[in-house]
């Protein structure tokens, strides 16, 4: 395995971990990959709302060579600007800040 699988696939059960916590399932998912049906009665309050959520999290993701090729295909279409104002951060800021709350965990 390479050294890039094996960080992917670190980085993927990082996220379906983080996503079992925001849902509040503490158990862990069927055989195929199912969540079950627990309710989860948590309201989100329009505060902790965020609509990019999705976006940020796949920056996350990321390589840092992927967030390279973004910011350089953004920077080259002219938009850069509006990308990061929209982002309120830069995808290489979000990546950074992804990783110190990783390692604030161990």
């Amino acid at each position: 395995m390479s050294k890039e699988s094996y960080i992917r696939e670190i980085e993927e059960e990082d996220m379906e971990n983080e996503i079992k916590r925001f849902l509040g399932h503490q158990s862990d998912t069927s055989r195929d990959g199912d969540i079950s049906n627990e309710s989860n009665d948590k309201v989100m309050d329009s505060e902790e709302y965020d609509g990019l959520l999705w976006y940020k999290e796949n920056i996350e993701r990321m390589t840092w060579d992927e967030i390279h090729e973004e910011m350089s295909r953004r920077i080259k279409n002219g938009s850069w600007n509006t990308y990061i104002e929209t982002l309120g951060k830069p995808p290489h800021v979000i990546k950074h800040d992804y990783l110190m709350r990783k390692m604030k965990k161990w």
